[in-house]
């Protein structure tokens, strides 16, 4: 409104002070989620900060805090958040890496990348193991692809072992969970459950035909043949 008035300059170091004073406390805030824990928040904050501050001094730092801070929250979280929430990781490696191509902190942050490669599968297992009942054939399915999708990026041999047998593991323990719901449904449900875990049977020996669940596997089949038997001829 007044660009030549006499306190112009006056103005804009009392501008730039508190601006300075807004970026300490925001900083602060962030550091104090961080050292109590509390990732989500600490990640948030130092966001804002980015993008509230983009020319503060320690944007550098920052930006690698928001990698560790998502790390330290995937790794804290519940079964069914992890994955996302080490997906994410990833994200905000990408958008640091990019940012600072030759931070003294890449090294570390590309640690943090690595392993939630293999985490983000892993994780997608595990929740697939403890998920509803009902849901677990399609988490299962979630989980075998988040393996193909992270494979390629694993660093070593072993990670993609494991993420190999966790896969056969998946395709069996669809089997298992598809007999286990024939057993808890009746009727046509209980039907639609055998034919589900014949078909998911069948998929299984031709990836894995010399699994070491085999023999279980064959097990499970044969019941749940004799049992569609019954159920048919029953009418």
């Amino acid at each position: 409104m007044y660009p030549d008035n006499k306190f112009l300059q006056e103005t804009n170091d009392a501008y730039s002070k508190l601006r300075k004073k807004l970026e300490k406390k925001a900083l602060s805030n962030a550091e104090l989620y961080y050292r109590t824990s509390n990732y989500k928040a600490a990640a948030t904050t130092f966001g804002n900060l980015l993008r509230d501050y983009p020319d503060i001094e320690e944007n550098e730092r920052i930006g690698f805090m928001i990698v560790k801070s998502n790390y330290k929250f995937a790794e804290n979280s519940i079964p069914e958040k992890k994955m996302e929430r080490f997906k994410k990781v990833i994200d905000s490696y990408a958008d640091f890496s990019y940012n600072f191509p030759g931070s003294k902190y890449l090294d570390e942050a590309r640690r943090y990348k690595q392993v939630s490669h293999f985490m983000a599968a892993k994780s997608a297992f595990e929740w697939a193991e403890v998920g509803p009942l009902t849901e677990r054939e399609r988490l299962f399915k979630v989980a075998v692809n988040e393996v193909k999708v992270q494979t390629p990026f694993l660093s070593t041999d072993k990670e993609k072992r494991e993420l190999d047998k966790l896969s056969e593991k998946a395709y069996f323990l669809t089997i298992k969970n598809n007999f286990l719901l024939s057993e808890l449904t009746k009727n046509g449900q209980k039907l639609a459950a055998l034919e589900q875990t014949v078909k998911t049977y069948y998929t299984f020996v031709d990836l894995f035909p010399k699994s070491k669940y085999i023999s279980e596997a064959e097990k499970i089949f044969q019941n749940s043949t004799e049992l569609l038997k019954k159920l048919k001829s029953n009418g």
